[in-house]
């Protein structure tokens, strides 16, 4: 039986492609977003993936049953030629970092995962801006299954 919440290092891993070309330097997990204290010493662009709510889909079958999974990716962009309050410089750098990670994950499936769905977005918004840093969240759905067959 696995019941388990659903594997976010798998999206990170898949995000990991973006390092190849450079558009990300850093991919991580809630562990190393956590760890993120000043916003200013942070590597960028970068991207963290965190596990959002898990809710059912309907009910139970048996033992097994399906799950909705919300989950976001934060990208985090910083402009070092940017004053302060210029959040348009930043936009500017992280609107191709967001574009890439959005097309690397919408209509995907993630392998491996017993009844996954594609990856569909849900929305994105700006969670703050700080000394030329842009913090950027978007935020997405999939569906797995838990429990056993």
């Amino acid at each position: 039986m696995n019941s388990a919440p659903f594997d976010v290092s798998v999206i990170a891993d898949k995000l990991k492609v973006l390092l190849q070309d450079k558009t990300l330097v850093f991919v991580g997990t809630s562990a190393e977003y956590s760890k993120l204290t000043d916003l200013t010493s942070a590597p960028t662009p970068s991207a963290y993936v965190l596990l959002g709510k898990e809710m059912p889909n309907d009910k139970p079958v048996g033992t097994r049953q399906s799950v909705n999974v919300n989950f976001g990716v934060v990208v985090v962009a910083r402009d070092i030629s940017s004053q302060a309050t210029n959040i348009q410089n930043v936009k500017q750098l992280a609107n191709p970092v967001i574009g890439a990670v959005r097309d690397l994950l919408i209509g995907k499936t993630v392998q491996f995962i017993d009844g996954v769905r594609p990856v569909t977005w849900v929305g994105g918004q700006t969670l703050g801006f700080q000394n030329g840093v842009l913090v950027w969240i978007d935020s997405f759905q999939t569906q797995h299954f838990i429990g056993s067959r």
